[in-house]
């Protein structure tokens, strides 16, 4: 059994609301919420499409109902319609629950997305 199977619901969610917010006060950009859909990846090669829901020059939170491990690597697509282009920015995730996937960009990982 897990630590988390061992708490009481208002546990969880007191724990929760404890992580996110020491999350957020590490935070070194203020996020912008959105909704772009974004494809990634990782190296096992699967490719999961999903919901980009806030974004900052340091990182974002991807919404999934898969499950990801804190310091896996990942490559993923933004889409710029006013551009008509593509962006590939390499990152990690930094934390995961039940909505979804932060992750924090690496520094000089952003480029152009080739057309397909």
């Amino acid at each position: 059994m897990s630590h988390s199977q061992q708490l009481n619901s208002s546990q969880q969610s007191l724990l929760q609301h404890y992580q996110n917010a020491e999350f957020r006060q590490r935070r070194g950009m203020p996020r912008k919420p959105c909704r772009i859909p974004v494809t990634f990846s990782f190296g096992t090669g699967k490719c999961y499409a999903e919901l980009m829901e806030n974004i900052s020059l340091e990182g974002a939170f991807i919404r999934t109902d898969a499950y990801f491990f804190p310091g896996e690597e990942l490559t993923v697509l933004i889409p710029f319609a006013r551009r008509k282009k593509q962006v590939r920015v390499r990152g990690k995730v930094v934390r995961h629950n039940e909505e979804g996937i932060g992750i924090k960009f690496e520094k000089r990982a952003v480029s152009p997305a080739k057309a397909k």
